[in-house]
């Protein structure tokens, strides 16, 4: 079962960064060696990953569920790449654009 979805702002739990999800992996999605290269902590090859769009960075990223929980803060991302994805932001989530 997934915890988060498109549209979900999220906070990374060792950066404390915030960024908005984009898209959902239901395992990891990409070669072992991107695996083994993103971090010390990879995360589980075989529970969710996200596609995240982090408010200070100038793409998307590639987070294992277990480094995410969801922003209390209600607050919106600040990111140019968020009209591109999103409609409008409502209650605390993005709203996906229809493509």
């Amino acid at each position: 079962m997934l915890r988060f979805a498109p549209g979900d702002v999220v906070i990374h739990l060792h950066s404390n960064q915030r960024g908005v999800i984009v898209e959902v992996d239901p395992v990891f999605n990409g070669p072992d060696e991107m695996l083994r290269d993103m971090t010390k902590d990879r995360g589980p090859k075989l529970k969710p990953w996200y596609h995240v769009i982090l408010e200070t960075g100038k793409e998307s990223t590639y987070i294992a569920e277990c480094h995410l929980q969801l922003d209390p803060s209600g607050r919106p991302i600040n990111h140019p790449m968020i009209t591109s994805v999103f409609t409008e932001f409502e209650n605390g989530r993005y709203i996906r654009l229809n493509h």
